[in-house]
């Protein structure tokens, strides 16, 4: 919703005052509940002006609504072409589990492709989608500033490559 920094919170106010003796004050939203015009620690105001600016330009194009239809969209989209690969485009997540904000896939058959996609993909302005080194492969991050015009392209390249 903003940048780093931001913390919401939405807790029903009837778990106020059952926090465990050992949870830090940073974290028992009562004692901020009680205690209004103060704060525990300096609130990163510059993140949160942010992201009130961010979350009036997503209500003003159509809100939660919108992203969340775009995002089954965009992830459709992906998961069409890796799915109906033939296996050259291998996704592992169990269907339940897939994520709509980031696919990850690899080239099972032959895993030195990747790179060679990555470097191609550079190429066509698609960039940062190499895997993490704890979960190799391919990562395609698909968040609300990814319009459907640019998952649209990357299901091109992926299909011409």
């Amino acid at each position: 919703m903003g940048p780093t920094g931001v913390t919401i919170i939405i807790a029903k106010k009837s778990l106020f005052g059952k926090a465990a003796p050992d949870t830090p004050i940073m974290c028992n939203w009562e004692a901020f509940e009680k205690s209004p015009g103060s704060y525990y620690n300096t609130p990163p105001v510059w993140a949160i002006f942010v992201t009130a600016l961010n979350v009036t330009y997503m209500n003003q194009n159509g809100g939660l609504v919108k992203y969340d239809n775009d995002a089954e969209i965009k992830s459709k989209m992906l998961y069409q072409v890796i799915d109906n690969s033939g296996g050259y485009y291998v996704n592992m997540t169990e269907l339940k589990f897939r994520s709509r904000i980031n696919v990850n896939f690899r080239i099972a058959k032959n895993i030195k492709l990747e790179d060679k996609l990555i470097a191609e993909a550079e190429k066509e302005k698609i960039i940062n989608i190499k895997g993490h080194f704890t979960n190799p492969g391919i990562r395609i991050s698909m968040y609300n500033a990814m319009p459907l015009q640019g998952v649209e392209c990357l299901c091109k390249f992926l299909v011409k490559f």
